[in-house]
């Protein structure tokens, strides 16, 4: 969790990120609400919330459109009521890279022989585009283990997305 939240925080209620889609805990994307009905979240008296109270504070928090998506996280947190708590953000987490993983498995069947560098930096590229990023000469250099290569052509576009500035040098 320490790498993933070095990027991405660990924010136990939902926000927008700058593309205005639904977000929490370590950068987990929410959108559209079907992912966001059955979190473990819960209420300021510590009550699990229903699936039901979780969706609506979803739309609410998608209504809040360009401001919470310019202003950031903290721009939702007294706007919400529903938190999750971090055992449950710890196991969103893991279950998203656990998905990641078996796609990049996939994607790649060399991914086991992989340098544990190598794997971080994919993992890492994939949290924050998805799994099945379009990064054509990335991937051949992934597939051809041209290391060196694949740490430089695996930068993300920051023009609008500053935050992924870190990201990118990381990689």
């Amino acid at each position: 969790p320490v790498y993933t939240e070095r990027f991405e925080g660990r924010v136990s209620w939902m926000y927008l990120d700058v593309k205005k889609l639904v977000t929490i805990a370590y950068g987990n994307l929410i959108d559209p609400v079907q992912y966001a009905r059955n979190l473990q979240m819960q209420k300021a008296d510590g009550v699990l919330a229903t699936p039901a109270e979780v969706e609506a504070e979803w739309n609410a928090v998608k209504a809040l459109g360009d401001a919470a998506a310019k202003y950031g996280h903290l721009y939702t947190k007294s706007r919400t009521k529903l938190r999750m708590t971090d055992a449950a953000m710890l196991e969103l987490m893991y279950k998203k890279a656990d998905q990641m993983i078996g796609t990049l498995k996939k994607r790649f069947p060399e991914w086991d022989s992989w340098p544990t560098d190598a794997q971080l930096g994919t993992l890492s590229l994939s949290w924050a585009c998805g799994p099945m990023f379009n990064f054509p000469h990335l991937v051949k250099s992934l597939q051809a283990r041209e290391w060196d290569k694949a740490s430089y052509q695996s930068r993300i576009n920051s023009k609008g997305n500053p935050g992924v500035i870190p990201r990118n040098v990381a990689q």
